[in-house]
């Protein structure tokens, strides 16, 4: 009777023990997956020359990094681009008329995209009234992005935020 129970139990615990390895492994593979589909989902949107960089926080040169809690970005549609984003740190040349932050819609020159490693690098130079903007935005296969700017008329500073509808 007792070598009965203890098969039984011993039978019961491998199953338990399999079918727990089996849901860790679906677990593995669903995540690949979805990195994936994420990658993939990056490479169109870049080569498309259509997206949306979304800021999270900016971090000025000599200053600590501020969390943005507004919704700053960059959007880039065929060879325009658009800039609402915040600026912080020393500014070599004051225009009156200014309103403060990066902000631009104009053309874009020079777009470049480049691919190293898991990185995409995209550079294009932009410019306002006032000033010529050299931007460069560097993107994970998974869509977390760092944008570079460097300005004529400011300290350079940068960025850190995602590509947007991307589901992060």
């Amino acid at each position: 009777m007792n070598r009965i129970i203890l098969l039984s139990f011993c039978i019961l615990f491998s199953t338990f023990v399999f079918a727990q390895k089996a849901e860790k492994k679906s677990r593995k593979t669903l995540k690949a997956e979805h990195e994936v589909l994420i990658a993939a989902k990056v490479d169109s949107i870049l080569n498309s020359k259509s997206f949306v960089f979304v800021a999270h926080s900016a971090s000025p040169v000599q200053m600590q990094t501020v969390q943005l809690s507004s919704q700053y970005d960059l959007r880039v549609k065929a060879d325009s681009v658009m800039v609402y984003l915040p600026y912080y740190g020393r500014v070599y040349q004051v225009n009156p008329l200014s309103e403060g932050g990066i902000k631009l819609n104009n053309t874009m020159e020079g777009y470049t995209v480049e691919q190293r490693m898991n990185l995409y690098i995209i550079k294009f130079k932009a410019s306002s009234e006032y000033d010529v903007y050299n931007f460069q935005l560097s993107v994970s296969k998974m869509g977390y992005c760092t944008l570079h700017v460097i300005s004529n008329y400011r300290q350079p500073i940068s960025y850190s935020g995602v590509l947007d509808n991307l589901g992060l």
